[in-house]
């Protein structure tokens, strides 16, 4: 509709300008559900985006006749890189002298982003600082997951406040205040899909966690989740 209104005033504005992230990222899952013919997806389904920069959240749901409907969204502004760099001063400590005395952190940095993709399907990985250094840096899942921990922490109380402020957006007779006192179980058997995007959830454990948060829900990470926005947004017009 905006977007509608913008094109007649003669500005280049599209519809995807209006699009949140997360929900981009949802119009890529429903569509790749329904293409992959899984089958029936009516229903709340929770997006996690966790990319580089931010943490996206949206509850959508899909009605009997395909609609397509926003009900929250959150987020945090804190996702892969505040990882990056928790890894980072991990590493800085395994530095031999030699190097501390040298401008390593560009190099630092790079190797806490590939050892953090690594472990995704690594237990451990080990690697050189880079060339011109005599350290070689190393780190297993278990560490990662040890830094990580605050910051799934962080987006899964995120993600169960998605979920209960849509209770209180989509239902105007409810009490806010006893919603947020209602328990989490009573809440959380209401989702039915967790779709996980974003580079930062093909750490193992951010599938495991969702599976603890949302036990009835059925957890995917989506086919080529860092992508899933840009792919979403082809789909932008399904939105009003």
């Amino acid at each position: 509709v905006f977007a509608n209104i913008y094109a007649g005033l003669g500005l280049d504005i599209d519809v995807g300008d209006f699009i949140d992230e997360p929900v981009a990222a949802s119009l890529h899952w429903k569509n790749e559900y329904w293409q992959s013919a899984k089958g029936d997806i009516q229903g709340k389904t929770l997006v996690y985006d966790a990319g580089g920069g931010t943490l996206d959240i949206a509850l959508v749901e899909i009605g009997i006749d395909r609609e397509f409907t926003v009900l929250s969204t959150e987020g945090l502004a804190m996702s892969g890189d505040f990882l990056d760099r928790d890894i980072s001063s991990e590493l800085k400590n395994q530095l031999q002298s030699s190097d501390l005395e040298k401008s390593f952190l560009p190099n630092l940095g790079i190797r806490a982003r590939e050892i953090k993709e690594s472990l995704s399907t690594q237990r451990k990985r080990e690697i050189p600082l880079g060339k011109g250094f005599d350290s070689v840096v190393s780190m297993d899942r278990a560490t990662l997951e040890r830094l990580f921990s605050w910051q799934l922490d962080a987006s899964y109380r995120r993600a169960k406040a998605t979920v209960r402020a849509a209770e209180i957006r989509t239902d105007r007779g409810i009490d806010p205040v006893k919603i947020r006192q209602t328990d989490w179980s009573e809440l959380s058997h209401s989702i039915r899909f967790v779709a996980l995007v974003g580079g930062m959830s093909q750490i193992p454990i951010v599938t495991e966690h969702a599976k603890t948060v949302f036990p009835n829900a059925t957890v995917e990470v989506l086919p080529n989740p860092q992508s899933s926005v840009v792919l979403g947004l082809t789909h932008g017009r399904e939105v009003e």
